[in-house]
């Protein structure tokens, strides 16, 4: 029976999972949750992404990630040296808590049906992210990836920073521009983000 992922496609941690699922070439089915009710099992944080596999179930995405690694041990997210396995985690960490705020903080003055934005709200959320984007932009000087080799990290910053043209001038970060296309021309990432694409463009039509 193959596993059943509950996903929005407006949510980057749902996206994460997806690619991540789409990297390692595993075997799993949609399970469109765009609002709490649609959940098809019970999550005690009200939210997605959800994985079914089987009795098992599980919630966050992190722990989604770490269940799936153990299980499906190829292409390994995470690596197994702890002192790695600490850096990626914080790097995925840093893309959950920090970077990803203030997208979805301005993103939602476009995916919602909200009054127009704040004075100066997409000025501060610029300044805020500028440090961030220097910090990503120091790591992948002379790294491809972000913790050296493909990892969760990857997965867990790229949905979150491929919308930065509204937020960074692309011109100086060209070590995050060069990151960004070579992860998308990557086969399970291309299939994971494209399949979010149809649900995002229905979402902004009209």
């Amino acid at each position: 029976m193959a596993m059943k992922l509950a996903y929005t496609a407006l949510s980057p941690y749902c996206r994460k999972v997806r690619m991540a699922m789409e990297y390692k070439g595993l075997d799993f089915e949609i399970l469109t949750a765009d609002h709490v009710t649609e959940v098809p099992v019970f999550n005690p944080r009200a939210e997605v992404p959800v994985l079914v596999d089987g009795d098992a179930v599980v919630c966050n995405s992190p722990d989604i990630l770490g269940y799936l690694d153990r299980k499906f041990p190829q292409r390994p997210l995470y690596p197994a040296i702890a002192s790695e396995y600490a850096e990626v985690r914080e790097w995925e960490r840093f893309a959950d808590t920090q970077v990803d705020p203030i997208m979805t903080v301005i993103g939602n003055w476009k995916f919602a049906e909200l009054p127009p934005m704040p004075d100066g709200l997409l000025g501060a959320a610029r300044r805020d992210l500028q440090p961030m984007y220097d910090r990503i932009e120091q790591q992948l000087a002379s790294r491809e990836y972000l913790c050296g080799d493909i990892s969760a990290a990857d997965f867990a910053l790229y949905p979150v920073v491929r919308v930065r043209s509204r937020l960074a001038d692309a011109s100086t970060t060209p070590h995050l521009v060069r990151w960004a296309e070579a992860l998308g021309r990557r086969e399970g990432v291309a299939r994971g983000m494209a399949a979010t694409e149809q649900p995002l463009s229905k979402a902004t039509a009209g």
